[in-house]
């Protein structure tokens, strides 16, 4: 029968409790680890983030960026460290994208728009039997160009005075038809862009029929960023880009 000595006991059961402990201790460590990379990329997220609404921005990424960096703070919360950290990541990135789009400029917020309310666009849907053709089109020098603000169909005190001006000329022309052609700045995707400015059409085309236009006599059409007023990348050249124009069907 083989007897082991005590002391050779002694000494496996230490090294087996080293071995259990420096374990425990490498998992504790890799737990405040993985939550301490979270919580910097929380806190650089949230700065980034503050300095972006400082600047008066709202643009549709923002949004997108707080949703991100709400879900990594309860991702954090529930300790799961290493999806908090991938999602403040993508939150950060998202803001960033706001910031450098503007530049890192202020993002218009000297100049607030007035808002007016306006009709739901389900409203400006002409009737199913209207049979409205293609309009062909030609410039209308004395109808006056609508401008708006950045990421925005809101209509301002100034866009409505000119709709009004407008209004005017076509109540004088009962028999005219009239393209609305909506236009964006070169920021954004073509196919945001290219809402954006249906959009921005639309809503011009709402409050005319609102006004007592006929639907039949209008017709809105976004071209997005493909046919620019400037080409300046400064912000005046944005502003002059972000349009809806009033053009005579043929």
């Amino acid at each position: 029968m083989l007897v082991v000595d005590r002391e050779t006991q002694r000494r496996t059961l230490v090294h087996r409790g080293l071995v259990i402990f420096f374990s425990m201790w490498m998992m504790v460590l890799s737990g405040c680890g993985g939550a301490g990379k979270a919580r910097d990329e929380l806190t650089k997220t949230a700065s980034l983030l503050e300095s972006v609404r400082k600047k008066g921005c709202s643009h549709d990424s923002l949004a997108l960026a707080e949703d991100a960096y709400a879900k990594a703070q309860r991702l954090f919360d529930e300790k799961k460290y290493d999806e908090a950290q991938a999602q403040a990541r993508a939150a950060k990135q998202l803001a960033g994208e706001v910031d450098r789009a503007n530049g890192g400029k202020p993002c218009e917020a000297e100049q607030p728009e007035p808002v007016t309310e306006v009709k739901a666009e389900a409203s400006i849907e002409p009737p199913e039997d209207a049979q409205i053709e293609p309009f062909s089109v030609e410039e209308a020098p004395t109808l006056k160009t609508i401008y708006f603000g950045f990421d925005s169909i809101a209509l301002s005190s100034e866009a409505i005075d000119r709709i009004e001006d407008n209004l005017k000329w076509l109540r004088d022309h009962p028999s005219q038809r009239i393209v609305l052609g909506g236009h964006c700045d070169e920021r954004g995707s073509t196919d945001y862009n290219i809402a954006l400015s249906d959009r921005r059409a639309k809503t011009i085309m709402n409050y005319l029929m609102q006004a007592g236009v006929e639907g039949r006599r209008l017709e809105p059409v976004g071209y997005g960023s493909e046919q620019p007023a400037s080409f300046r990348r400064d912000e005046e050249g944005h502003r002059l880009n972000r349009r809806v124009e009033f053009k005579l069907a043929r």
